[in-house]
């Protein structure tokens, strides 16, 4: 999802729950930041610290068969607002999120992190179905 005008991508950012969903985001973001040769961050956002770390480590060991740069930050928090704020405050230029991981239905009675972020961001989202 881009709007107009586009601008080159040099810092992308991976916003990662560790679900179906968050993990078809992983091969995308990785296959463009090694094409681009461009670092990669990756944000988590969990009250847990210790089931946070986890979640990282995870999306720590899958980059790691790509040759690129990974960062990788854990945040506490409204993920939906804290994907944004991030967004804003660091000047990344474009997101990498899963698509949908709840039923319709229940997207629908609460929302969903997803659809915040499409709503919100500023920057272009690389949706990963």
């Amino acid at each position: 999802m881009v709007g107009r005008p586009f601008d080159e991508i040099s810092k992308p950012l991976l916003a990662y729950d560790g679900s179906e969903r968050a993990s078809a985001a992983l091969p995308g973001a990785a296959e463009l930041c090694v094409s681009l040769d461009l670092p990669l961050t990756v944000i988590h956002v969990n009250r847990d610290r210790a089931a946070g770390a986890l979640v990282l480590d995870e999306a720590t060991r899958y980059l790691a068969a790509y040759n690129l740069k990974v960062s990788c930050e854990l945040a506490s928090g409204s993920p939906h607002e804290l994907i944004i704020d991030t967004l804003r405050a660091r000047d990344f230029d474009l997101l990498f999120i899963g698509a949908f991981g709840h039923s319709r239905i229940i997207e629908m009675v609460l929302g969903s992190t997803t659809e915040f972020v499409l709503r919100n961001s500023p920057k272009p989202v690389f949706l990963s179905r």
